[in-house]
């Protein structure tokens, strides 16, 4: 064990040295280099390290600042607001992407203005912004339109921006109109003659739409055709690399077809292939909780219950991580869209002045920089046994936790179904003494007990579910407060993921009132058409 330790010290401690070789060696490239050098070294970084290409943007836009180099300026921000969003930074992508509005507005560049606007309404599409995201990508449109009108740019342009808009039709289930504006893209792209790869970007985002129309055989016909001609493309062609990212969202949405339809083998296959392209080729990464998610339930589907719990944990934490980071960026979002719009018309002077500061800051910075790194290196030292420790510690806690939810889910499980096999029989015995045996008090007691004895089997049922599920009716009551105390119980039963003809025996009813019941509560929680009742309860 102290072998172990000291190697691992050992390792630490290399990994520092090499980061501040790395970083000194950084420092050194960013100041022998031009402004125009390092943005140049920035795009053919950014295809595979995104997070060196940014590093040296920020290095290139402080000489550009220097020089006071506006347009330089401008196309600098504008890519760094284009990398943080691809980098899942949504915060620092929205500054950098206001710094380049108020820029392009001040140089009067439509060109540049019509790609900040495309880039927002991304960024507001992501936080669900529904009237800025349109707002934006149809602005980012009607300059594309002026500009090809104008015999400025082929139509290439055009196309994406009519693109982007039938896709945040899609998104938002406008998919009537989605699918209108997708057929202006193809007759844009006929006229153009597209090669084949470009439209199969529009081929796939249609198949998407016939899709969320539950039109499934539509779907695969356009999508399977896509998909291998993207799966054709070399890998070694560092030039297609981005359509080889796209393969992560062709074989997600394939997989979302067979799931629907209910080829579970198929859609596992497909599902795999979307987090196996995420890691092989560093794309879609925010994603991949939904693509666990949904391999989880095909799991579930195909009884492979372990699997199924496996990637639902990981989806959760993937999630729990991103919802923190989504609810923080989207109070920033809310805030900044006032607050930046006050200042814009000071951007400019802002910028003066950090170039007259950036002398003094760049000296401040290398200090900075020694400074942290001797201080992580202490830190390191006086950290890395406690870190064992709490390792060992974690992963012991962690085992019995799981071990004590499966057990408790099987005890669960089976009780249940002990208690819908104990009900047939006493429905059975209740008919036959009614039809068999003359009424007499007796029999009328007899009868009377079942019925408790149901009551007294639907209160245990409670018991243990609440002990598995803790404060599950309290939130449901919470946020649904017109469900009925019966209503519950159906709900009880769905996020146990129960059959309605397993419903119906636990609460002794027909099959045609559980469904009765599953409409009404759907239309109480006022879920859409398209909002799985099921997934909508399991989730709470």
């Amino acid at each position: 064990m102290n072998y172990l330790k000291c190697c691992t010290l050992f390792v630490v401690v290399l990994c520092l040295f090499w980061t501040i070789d790395v970083m000194a060696e950084s420092i050194q490239d960013c100041t022998k280099l031009s402004a125009d050098s390092l943005y140049n070294l920035a795009l053919t970084l950014e295809e595979k390290e995104i997070k060196e290409a940014i590093d040296y943007l920020e290095c290139s836009r402080k000489k550009y600042i220097e020089r006071a180099d506006s347009i330089a300026l401008l196309k600098t921000t504008l890519e760094l607001g284009r990398l943080h969003r691809i980098n899942l930074n949504f915060e620092k992508a929205y500054d950098e992407m206001w710094k380049s509005l108020s820029l392009a507005i001040h140089l009067k560049d439509s060109s540049a203005l019509k790609e900040v606007y495309e880039n927002l309404g991304h960024l507001y599409a992501y936080f669900n912004k529904e009237t800025e995201a349109f707002e934006s990508f149809n602005k980012a449109l009607e300059l594309a339109k002026v500009q090809y009108e104008k015999g400025n740019e082929s139509g290439q342009d055009l196309i994406s921006k009519f693109y982007n808009v039938a896709m945040i039709n899609n998104r938002f289930a406008h998919y009537e109109k989605a699918l209108q504006y997708l057929d202006t893209c193809f007759i844009y792209s006929d006229r153009l003659g597209q090669d084949k790869v470009k439209r199969a970007y529009l081929e796939t985002e249609k198949s998407y739409v016939h899709f969320c129309l539950h039109k499934y055989s539509k779907a695969e016909e356009l999508l399977y055709p896509a998909i291998e001609l993207f799966e054709s493309i070399p890998d070694s062609s560092s030039l297609h690399l981005k359509d080889k990212r796209y393969l992560v969202i062709m074989y997600s949405i394939m997989g979302d077809v067979q799931l629907w339809q209910k080829n579970y083998k198929a859609a596992k296959i497909y599902f795999e292939k979307s987090l196996m392209a995420m890691d092989k080729y560093k794309g879609h990464q925010g994603m991949r909780s939904d693509v666990l998610y949904k391999l989880s339930d095909t799991f579930a589907f195909l009884g492979d219950y372990k699997k199924a719990h496996e990637h639902l944990s990981r989806s959760k934490m993937i999630s729990d991580s991103n919802y923190n980071a989504y609810s923080r960026n989207n109070s920033l979002l809310e805030v900044k869209n006032k607050y930046l719009e006050e200042i814009n018309d000071k951007d400019l002077e802002i910028a003066k002045q950090n170039a007259v500061l950036f002398k003094n800051e760049r000296e401040a910075y290398r200090f900075r920089v020694v400074v942290l790194i001797i201080g992580a290196i202490v830190i390191v030292f006086l950290l890395v046994w406690r870190i064992i420790n709490q390792r060992k510690n974690h992963l012991m806690k962690s085992s019995e936790d799981e071990q004590l939810l499966r057990v408790k889910n099987k005890e669960l499980t089976s009780y249940t179904l002990q208690f819908v096999e104990n009900e047939q029989y006493i429905t059975e015995l209740a008919e036959y003494i009614k039809k068999s045996l003359p009424e007499s008090k007796r029999n009328v007691e007899l009868l009377e007990k079942a019925k408790h004895g149901r009551v007294k089997y639907w209160e245990e049922f409670n018991t243990r579910f609440l002990s598995v599920n803790q404060d599950f009716y309290k939130k449901m009551s919470e946020k649904y407060p017109v469900l009925s105390a019966t209503e519950l119980k159906h709900c009880a039963l769905m996020k146990l993921n129960f059959s309605s003809k397993e419903m119906a025996q636990l609460l002794n009813i027909s099959v045609s009132s559980v469904h009765v019941a599953r409409h009404r509560i759907r239309k109480k929680m006022e879920l859409d058409r398209d909002d799985s009742l099921v997934k909508v309860i399991a989730s709470i």
